[in-house]
């Protein structure tokens, strides 16, 4: 606009630097919107920029050539060559059908300046375009001595001028070789001649027009096309995103089954067909991993990290390479990484994935205490998946105190009430220090959520055993305590007899006959049962309630 307001008002403007500027612009815009809809199949916006530049320059100066020359000079590439010098030939086609006269020469004659040019110089008549031939003149021409005559190729103006000279209308036509009478010519033939040229131009005229009558249609046609083959375009990277999509799906399905070759397969498939989604990329990074490929893995995630930073699935990918590769210090640094930035909502489960294994590593490189945290935070959160928590539950299971295991699966409880399985593992947990009551409430809890539980029922009705036969609860009185006693050691002689007799039980059967309820038989009764149980076979120790009150005793 500044360049067209500079001419209109007569001040000085460039052309040079505008024409390439706009070029540029048009270029760069045109090749955004085909490479958005088209990226597999178009160039980069910087391609269509210079090609823009060059066809603007070509259309608007009239040199295409000098533009391809320049745009070569400028990228020394040759690829673009070919589809510049196209664009440059259209371009100058169609502004010479626009505008006949190039920018430079209409400047010029703006200034008042003419400049001639071969193409509008006008073509001289001659005599021959005027003449008339002897054999239809018609008559014979009288020829006295004296008369003018004229040549054939002797041009209009020269022929009038001697028939002025001779004041006659009429003048005789002789051919220069041999000087034989060919035609003859008046004064109305030369004015008929005259008013054929101007009606040739009014023809070109009116031709031109008819041909700038046609552009507005040639224009329609164009960006018809253009529509056409852009719906085109769009329906074919539809297409490709849907198969992308498919084999994506079909990927994680195989991964999820064990076939990582064939997961592997699947997922270059998704990429081939969408190259920019950074989740199938992944997908194909871990499956790789998998597979034993870690370097390949690694070059696919390199470009993505420096062009998406915050993007925390692709920093857990190079976590796992690191971490495949041995590198534990490395992966540490890409897991804390990972978890520290953005996750689409889609991969929240890939997301707890990542904390279980950072979690992990934490605990093997012995820094189980920030594991156990990380660990117990998960637990904390509400999320709508148990798996997830009862894999962190039971890492804390694996690394940390009973207090914190009791801790873990008493918050999984609350927020997963309903599942049996996470009750079971409460109580387990709370049987494992000694917590009988807490743990027989568990169980019963497991049996709520879940009638059918064979498992919970079991464990109901052994931790009430261990309740009805603990002879170390308080409260008890001395009777029920001998009582108890006794059952345990027979149950405990019965046991290891059955792997054979030995002293200690020999020792231990007399004292299964007395009944009397003095402290001294019961002591014997307890060192008897502790000796026989320590001295028989581990084969022989699948008495669960058993095995859980000695174990009391023991401590």
């Amino acid at each position: 606009m500044a360049t067209a307001t500079s001419y209109s008002s007569g001040n000085a403007g460039g052309i040079f630097g505008p024409a390439l500027f706009i070029g540029a612009m048009l270029g760069g815009a045109v090749g955004q919107i085909a490479h958005s809809l088209a990226p597999d199949h178009t160039g980069t916006a910087g391609a269509y920029a210079l090609v823009g530049m060059g066809a603007a320059f070509a259309g608007i100066v009239r040199t295409p050539m000098t533009s391809v020359i320049m745009i070569f000079e400028v990228t020394r590439d040759y690829t673009i060559i070919v589809p510049l010098m196209i664009a440059n030939l259209c371009s100058y086609l169609l502004a010479q059908k626009l505008q006949k006269v190039p920018i430079y020469e209409a400047l010029s004659r703006q200034d008042g300046i003419a400049m001639p040019s071969a193409a509008h110089r006008i073509e001289p008549l001659t005599v021959n375009r005027a003449m008339r031939p002897l054999d239809l003149a018609g008559a014979a021409v009288a020829d006295p001595p004296g008369t003018p005559r004229v040549h054939p190729d002797d041009p209009l103006d020269s022929a009038l001028q001697r028939m002025g000279e001779a004041r006659v209308d009429e003048i005789l036509v002789i051919s220069r070789a041999g000087a034989k009478p060919v035609g003859v010519l008046n004064t109305r033939d030369v004015l008929r001649a005259y008013e054929r040229l101007s009606g040739f131009d009014g023809e070109t005229q009116a031709a031109t027009a008819s041909i700038q009558s046609w552009l507005p249609a040639v224009l329609a046609i164009t960006v018809a096309a253009v529509l056409i083959v852009s719906g085109l375009l769009f329906w074919q990277r539809s297409r490709h995103n849907g198969l992308g999509i498919e084999a994506y799906r079909n990927g994680t399905r195989l991964l999820a089954q064990g076939q990582v070759e064939d997961a592997v397969a699947a997922f270059r498939t998704a990429l081939a067909h969408t190259p920019q989604d950074l989740k199938a990329r992944a997908a194909l990074n871990l499956a790789l991993v998998r597979s034993g490929h870690p370097n390949e893995a690694s070059s696919y995630l390199s470009a993505v990290v420096k062009a998406e930073p915050q993007n925390g699935s692709v920093w857990a990918g190079l976590a796992e390479i690191e971490r495949a590769g041995g590198d534990k210090k490395q992966a540490l640094k890409f897991y804390r990484q990972a978890l520290s930035k953005e996750w689409p909502a889609q991969e929240e489960s890939r997301r707890r994935s990542t904390q279980l294994e950072f979690a992990t590593l934490l605990s093997d490189a012995g820094r189980r205490g920030e594991a156990i945290s990380l660990l117990m935070s998960m637990i904390e959160q509400r999320g709508d998946d148990p798996a997830i928590g009862k894999k962190a539950a039971d890492m804390v299971k694996a690394a940390g105190s009973p207090q914190q295991v009791d801790e873990a699966y008493a918050a999984l409880a609350n927020h997963f009430p309903a599942d049996d399985g996470v009750w079971l593992g409460l109580g387990d947990a709370r049987l494992a220090v000694d917590k009988d009551v807490p743990a027989l409430d568990a169980y019963r809890r497991a049996v709520k959520a879940d009638p059918g539980n064979l498992d919970a029922r079991r464990a109901v009705a052994r931790v009430e055993d261990i309740l009805r036969l603990d002879p170390t609860r308080q409260r008890l009185s001395a009777r029920e305590r001998v009582r108890r006693w006794d059952e345990i050691l027979q149950r405990v002689v019965t046991a290891a007899a059955a792997c054979g007799s030995t002293a200690e039980i020999e020792r231990a059967k007399p004292l299964l006959k007395k009944r009397a309820l003095i402290p001294e038989v019961s002591d014997q009764e307890m060192e008897a049962a502790l000796s026989v149980w320590q001295g028989a076979a581990a084969s022989c120790k699948t008495d669960a309630v058993l095995a859980h009150i000695m174990s009391k005793i023991v401590e």
